[in-house]
Order: structure tokens, then C-alpha cells, then sequence
């Protein structure tokens, strides 16, 4: 299975929902925002055009009478309105100044709008200072647009055909974008400013819909190894039923599969016992009764080879029990100590041939739930290792502390590159002497990996030559009574 590196990580579909879905929405608003803009100069310029004619109306009005004044047509200078501009803050204020648009004296755009009353010969007769500033010339009748100053001009100019006089109203045309502008800004302000908001309502509605998943992941993550039982559709989203179907159908065709390879193992296992258990007697027989020693010999060596054949057969029908027992209905709440105890006793003939002293120590009930016949193949299997390899006369030691049991033996040890192999099947290092078929770890392995047992190999931790086995057992949370007796020290 690959290892995924942390700077390989795999996007999640959660951070693309929430990612893609506030993009659309940034977009979405960004977009509105113009769109908005855009409508809103289109309308202010109309609102500013329509009281730039009603204000050019309001001064014929006004002035109707006034005009006809001599005095005013004989001068020689126009009349000079002065529209104020001093009395306003500064359009850009400095540090420290306030800039309102306000005041006691009106608004300060009054210097960005403008007014002229003209003669029809074309003599100027009333004008505003700003409409002086920036030398505002005659228009023709209607709309026009002018660049004055520096500055884009909109100008208004109304005929009065009674008086014979020209009136024109202008106004700078920043006032409508800016106008134009915070309309819009406004408009945006408050659904950008709710995006962060939005972005938590989004993770949690992401989150929630996505918790089936995750739910299914963690049920399907916490099976056992060997657990084919269909998934079930209570609770599923409809979304997620095919992948549901899709599981189960891999589920039945895995455990279909699986169950052909134990029925062929099984089969091939039986059926080489008999004949292998003839072939035994006969080269016995046959050993018995030859007088000549180099026959003799090569009939030793064919017994030897047939019985590390047996013991082969009789490992396969060994991995063939544990993958087809019933977990769930055969485990049971054992006691290490117990179990420990009533191995070594049953082993004890096998040190006694090997002249091996054993050290135990049980310091701490532990209580474990596993299938009997498991618990006793796991612990079996690594002490026959210890007396296989550490050889005679030596001194073998047991150390049960809780769910922790230590085994340390006295033999050559495992080079640190063979520590993660030798549990592979039919591995058998070089110079290895043993007589095993190479399928003991294995069977070792596939137990503590069924029941979550931890395992171990090291060096001993006072230098000496040997090898020290840890095996850490998941514990039983709902133990039963434990006789202090098993924990006393022979």
C-alpha cells in the first residue's frame, strides 16, 4: 500500500467545496458590484442632468425681471457671483483635518458646480467665480460635455426666447462617479462583509453533509482484517450507495476468493498427511532393517527432509485454522499469566532435553480476549524459537508485566536487516540453522495483526548476546475475576 508523505497530502473534498464555493461567491459579488456601478452612473447622471435643467429653469425664473435691468445690461463686466469656496474645507485635507462634506455653510461641492447668464449678441451678463475659474465658454442649446481646468465638465445651456437670453448650468462630472461609486461600494460593503460568516455557516454545512462519509471511512477503517460482513444502507445518503454497493460487492468477491485459497490449502494439507505419514513408516522400516551405513545415512537424511516436510503441512493447516475461525463467537477474556504458566509446564520436557534453565517473572495480572488456541500458537511459537536458536544449556527468560510479555534468550540474536523479514513466509536467512519450514513468524505475524498485538525484535539491553522479544496485548476491558495465585513466582 502507498505511503502518502505529508507534502503529497491529497486535497479533501470538504477544502474544495468551501474553497469553490466562496470563490463563486467573492465572484458573484465582485460581478454584482460592477453591474452595480454601472447602473448606478447610468441613473445618477440622469438624477444630475434632471436637476441641472431644473436648476437652469429656476434661474430664468429668478432672474426673468432682473435682467432687463439697464444697469446691469450697460456695464462693461459681468456680474460676479461668489459662490463661497473659501468658506469649505480643503478637498484633500491634511493629516489631522477634518474633511466634512457639510457644514453650517452648505456642501462643499457648491465649487464644483457653475453658472453663466448670457446676452444674445453673446456679452456675458452673470457668472459664478467657479464658472470664472475655469472660463466656461457659450454652448449651444442642451447637453454638451467640456474639459475645463483639467477636469471633465457636464454643461446644460437653456434659450430664453422671451428676454433673449442664454442660461447655463455646468457641474464637474467626479461628483457623479464618485456619487456613482459609493452607491455601489455600498451596495457591496455589506455581502462582503458577511463572507467570513458565510464561510463558517459553508464549513459547517459542509461538514455536516460530508459526516456520512466519514462515518463510512471509520467503519470501514476499524473492521477486522477478515471481516467481509456487507455495509449497511441505514442512515446512507443516496450519494453514497453506490460506493456502499460498490464495497460490498468487493467484500463478497474478496471473501469469496479468500475462502477458495483456505479450501485449497486445507484440501492439499489433508490430503498430504497420509501420504506423507506412509512414506515416514516405510523409510523407518526401511532404516531398520538396511545394515549398509552410507544407505542408512542417506535414508536419515530423506526422514529428516520428510519430516520438515510434515512440519510444513502441518503449519499450512495451522494458517489455514486461524483465517477461517470465527473471531467474534470463539474469543474469550484470558489471563497472560495462566497461559504462560501452563506453556511452560507443557514445554518443560523440551528444556529439560536442552539443559535450559527458565527465569520467570510475573510482576502484574493482564487480562487479554483472544481465541485460546491463538494466544497459545503466538507464545508457543516464539519459545521454541528461543530454545531452537539460543541453543542448550543456556538460560531462557519470561518476564509478564500486565499485557506486556518479555522472552529473552541467549542465542546469536537477529541482524537489524532481518528484523522486518523473517516474518515473511518461507524466509530463511543464511547461515540459518534452524529446522523450521519458515512459516512459523508468519503464522506468528497474521495472529498479532488479527488481534492488534504489538511485537518487537531487539537486541538485549544489557549487551549480551541474545535476543529480546516484546509482546504487547491490546487488554481486555471487561476482565473477569483473576486468581492471585497464577502471579505468584515459582
Amino acid at each position: 500500500m502507498p505511503i502518502i508523505k505529508p507534502k503529497d497530502r491529497l486535497p479533501t473534498l470538504r477544502g474544495r467545496l468551501l474553497a469553490g464555493s466562496l470563490f463563486l461567491i467573492i465572484v458573484g459579488g465582485l460581478f454584482s458590484g460592477y453591474a452595480n456601478y454601472t447602473d448606478s452612473q447610468e441613473e445618477v447622471e440622469e438624477l444630475f442632468d434632471a436637476e441641472m435643467a431644473q436648476m437652469a429653469r429656476t434661474l430664468q425664473g429668478i432672474f426673468s425681471s432682473y435682467l432687463q435691468s439697464p444697469s446691469l445690461n450697460q456695464a462693461k463686466e459681468p456680474l460676479t457671483y461668489e459662490d463661497h469656496t473659501d468658506l469649505f474645507p480643503a478637498e484633500n485635507p491634511k493629516e489631522g483635518e477634518e474633511n466634512h462634506e457639510i457644514t453650517a455653510y452648505g456642501h462643499r461641492y457648491e465649487k464644483k458646480l457653475a453658472f453663466q447668464i448670457w446676452r444674445q449678441p453673446g456679452t456675458l451678463l452673470i457668472q459664478t467665480r467657479s464658472a470664472q475659474t475655469i472660463q466656461l465658454p457659450m454652448q449651444p442649446e442642451g447637453f454638451s460635455n467640456l474639459e475645463l481646468g483639467g477636469e471633465p465638465w457636464r454643461i446644460f445651456a437653456l434659450h430664453d426666447a422671451v428676454n433673449q437670453r442664454w442660461i447655463q448650468v455646468a457641474q464637474r462630472d467626479d461628483v457623479r462617479r464618485e456619487l456613482a461609486l459609493e452607491v455601489a461600494l455600498h451596495a457591496l460593503a455589506t455581502p462582503m462583509l458577511t463572507i467570513p460568516l458565510l464561510g463558517v455557516f459553508l464549513w459547517l454545512l459542509v461538514s455536516a453533509s460530508l459526516r456520512p462519509l466519514e462515518s463510512l471511512s471509520r467503519h470501514v477503517a476499524g473492521r477486522a482484517p477478515f471481516d467481509a460482513t456487507p455495509l449497511s444502507l441505514s442512515g446512507a445518503l443516496q450519494e453514497t450507495r453506490p460506493l456502499i454497493d460498490a464495497l460490498n460487492g468487493l467484500f463478497a468477491r474478496v471473501q469469496a476468493q479468500a475462502e477458495r485459497e483456505r479450501q485449497f490449502t486445507a484440501d492439499a494439507a489433508h490430503e498430504l498427511r497420509t501420504p506423507l505419514a506412509a512414506i515416514k513408516i516405510n523409510l523407518q522400516n526401511a532404516i531398520r532393517r538396511t545394515e549398509e551405513p552410507r544407505t542408512a545415512q542417506s535414508l536419515q537424511r530423506s526422514l529428516a527432509a520428510l519430516d520438515r516436510l510434515i512440519a510444513l503441512t502441518e503449519q499450512m493447516l495451522d494458517l489455514n485454522r486461524i483465517d477461517t475461525t470465527d473471531d467474534r463467537s470463539s474469543q474469550e477474556s484470558l489471563e497472560l499469566g495462566e497461559h504462560i504458566t501452563a506453556l511452560l509446564s507443557e514445554l518443560q520436557p523440551v528444556f529439560t532435553a536442552q539443559n535450559i534453565a527458565i527465569e520467570q517473572n510475573f510482576d502484574a495480572p493482564g487480562q487479554v480476549r483472544m481465541h485460546p488456541a491463538h494466544l497459545h500458537s503466538l507464545l508457543q511459537n516464539f519459545l521454541t524459537n528461543a530454545v531452537r536458536y539460543g541453543g542448550p544449556n543456556k538460560t531462557l527468560s519470561v518476564h509478564q508485566n500486565g499485557c506486556t510479555v518479555d522472552i529473552v534468550d541467549q542465542g546469536p540474536g537477529i541482524p537489524d536487516a532481518w528484523k522486518d523479514r523473517v516474518f515473511d513466509r518461507f524466509f530463511r536467512g543464511e547461515g540459518d540453522g534452524g529446522e523450521g519450514a519458515g512459516l512459523g513468524l508468519a503464522i506468528v505475524r497474521r495472529i498479532a495483526d488479527r488481534y492488534g498485538v504489538s511485537i518487537s525484535l531487539k537486541a538485549r539491553s544489557d549487551g549480551a548476546p541474545g535476543l529480546w522479544v516484546q509482546l504487547t496485548f491490546r487488554p481486555d476491558h471487561n476482565p473477569r475475576a483473576i486468581p492471585n495465585a497464577a502471579h505468584q513466582q515459582d
